[in-house]
């Protein structure tokens, strides 16, 4: 009778957005992602295709560290692991970095099959643009995150209905809460996690909202950190 193959799979929570979940299902048997303690939001989609996983997915914070990377601490706790599980179990890195090629080798070398696999670039679901209307600054008027000609009907459009009233709502809730998303990072995904249906069907991209709150200075960033002025 064969025994079934298992496999530990290990990679951060930046790889593991870009994996198609429907094949890592078949792939593995354990996943080890570890996450920086200052990522505190997860979008809900990779939430939701984790909780299949059950069990066997394994979250590894790391406090934050200048002189270390994620990649350093996947290497160690690949190190750990090999020396306390059994060698019948297969190690794979989900990456596209070949910095991993010698942990790679050490641990193929001494009795267990180890290997990494390629991601590929993020594919970014395509976001139709909002339509701008070209008019000089002198003749626009200020509603609602958008600058709109004066004298000049404007009818919006589908998509611009859509991102006008993801602005306003992701802008009321953020009137509401104590702690604001502080970076750049953190902001996108809260208005991911807030507007997913509509960003998922392509109707529009957190990059608009976050423009449309610069336009209209309630927001500045300033080398990724973000002030809020409501």
């Amino acid at each position: 009778m064969n025994t079934p193959l298992k496999r530990y799979i290990f990679t951060d929570f930046e790889n593991i957005q870009k994996v198609k979940f429907k094949k890592l299902e078949r792939i593995c048997d354990k996943i080890f992602i570890l996450i920086n303690t200052s990522d505190h939001f997860i979008p809900f989609s990779l939430v939701r295709n984790l909780q299949k996983l059950g069990k066997s997915v394994k979250w590894i914070p790391v406090k934050n560290n200048e002189h270390l990377t994620l990649n350093y601490h996947i290497c160690y706790l690949m190190g750990e692991m090999h020396s306390k599980v059994n060698h019948s179990i297969d190690f794979a890195i989900l990456s596209d970095e070949d910095s991993f090629e010698s942990i790679i080798n050490y641990i193929s070398s001494n009795q267990r099959k180890c290997r990494r696999l390629k991601i590929g670039p993020f594919k970014k679901k395509v976001c139709k643009k909002i339509v701008a209307l070209k008019a000089s600054r002198s003749s626009l008027y200020e509603s609602d995150g958008y600058k709109i000609a004066k004298k000049k009907k404007w009818e919006p459009i589908k998509e611009q209905q859509d991102s006008l009233v993801a602005y306003r709502e992701t802008k009321d809730r953020l009137k509401l809460i104590a702690t604001r998303p502080y970076n750049l990072g953190s902001l996108r995904d809260y208005i991911y996690i807030n507007n997913q249906e509509l960003l998922e069907r392509g109707k529009l991209s957190a990059e608009d909202i976050i423009k449309m709150m610069e336009f209209n200075k309630e927001i500045e960033v300033n080398k990724g950190v973000v002030a809020y002025h409501f």
